[in-house]
Parts: structure tokens; sequence; C-alpha cells
């Protein structure tokens, strides 16, 4: 009977047909019956699960404790045969706000009050100027930005790839802006000016 016990802590319980050896495991588990007629097997004691929000996943060979995390992440699979693992959502959806700016300068505007770091926007502009009406949409993820413009009297219409703001008046007059960076309650817009301008904006942003 002492050839099956190959390690400290071993158990010798009844399989099919012949005794067998329980191998010891780490520290903290249980040995938690498999139901009639099964081998039991050890696990996760429910006292382990020490955080609210705690959840019991099967390891390698056992149940495991998956702490508990920030408030945001989803639960996502790591592919058959390995344990999930909480992460950052693919498309985070923590919020939308709209809003508007104006911006007569060069230099960065910063817009707070969101509740949530935006990661996603749009954005409407036209020119301030009387009867001009010069006009952009841009699109920008602060790594990426991109807009359609549009010169008032619709003789000039172009793709930007480097701007998601861009007034065109003309070559010696223009105003462009970028995302240039986000925090947890709102982002910052760094302007260009070029001779004279002034815009209003419009924003989507979504976390």
């Amino acid at each position: 009977m002492k050839s099956i016990l190959t390690a400290q802590g071993d158990l010798v319980v009844r399989g099919a047909a012949v005794p067998e050896a329980l191998a010891d495991v780490a520290v903290g588990q249980v040995l938690k019956s498999g139901g009639v007629g099964e081998i039991p097997a050890w696990g996760v004691d429910r006292a382990e699960l020490t955080t609210e929000g705690d959840l019991t996943v099967r390891g390698a060979a056992v149940a495991e404790k998956l702490a508990a995390v920030a408030v945001g992440q989803v639960l996502k699979s790591q592919g058959v045969g390995a344990k999930p693992a909480w992460g950052a959502p693919l498309f985070p959806a923590a919020g939308m706000a709209i809003g508007e700016f104006f911006r007569d300068s060069d230099g960065t505007s910063g817009i707070s009050g969101l509740g949530f770091e935006p990661r996603l926007f749009f954005f409407f502009c036209v020119d301030n100027t009387p009867a001009a009406l010069n006009m952009c949409w841009g699109f920008d993820d602060v790594s990426n930005h991109y807009c359609i413009y549009l010169r008032e009297d619709g003789s000039y219409s172009r793709f930007q790839n480097s701007n998601s703001i861009y007034i065109y008046e003309s070559v010696g007059n223009l105003m462009t802006g970028v995302v240039s960076a986000t925090d947890s309650d709102g982002f910052d817009i760094t302007f260009t000016l070029t001779g004279t301008r002034a815009l209003n904006g419009i924003y989507l942003a979504i976390g």
C-alpha cells in the first residue's frame, strides 16, 4: 500500500477497482466530494473567496480563485484549456458626452467634466468669422486624426489624415487641431493657427 503514496500529504482513495493515490496540492485547498461513486478532488474553499466579486474557475487540475479587479474590466477567454482573465473591453463604453468649444488662437484647450476617460472623438466645426462658411467633419482617437473639410464657396474640399479639425480659408488663414491627450475626466485639443481664424466646434466623445 505504501508504494502508491509518493509524497508526504498524499492520500489513498478507492478508485474504480483498486486503491489509488490522491496527490497532495497547494496550501489552503480542501477535499470535496465528487458525488457517490466518484473520487473526491481538491478544490478552493469558499473561505478563499476573500473579497466580494471574487470568482472560482477551474485551474490546471483544481478549482482556483480569480480575484475581483477594478471597475470597467471584462472577463475574456484565453482559449480552450486556459483560465479566463480580466482585461479592458475591446471597445470600452464607459460613457458618452456631447459639448461645444470655441478657439481663436494657438495652444491647447482642455475639456473636462466628462466623468470618464474618452477614447474616440467626432468633431463638427465651422468658421466663426462672419459670413464665412468654412467647415469640417473630423474623427480622432489620439493616435489617428482624420477629417474632411470644405471651403466656404465650395471651390476647395479635401481629406486630411493628420488633423481632425481643419478650418481653411486660405493658405495664410487656417486653423487645425488634434486630440493630444486624455485623462479620467476629459481631453485636450491642441490647435495650430496660421494667420487669423476662429472656430466654433461640437464634439461627441465616447469612452
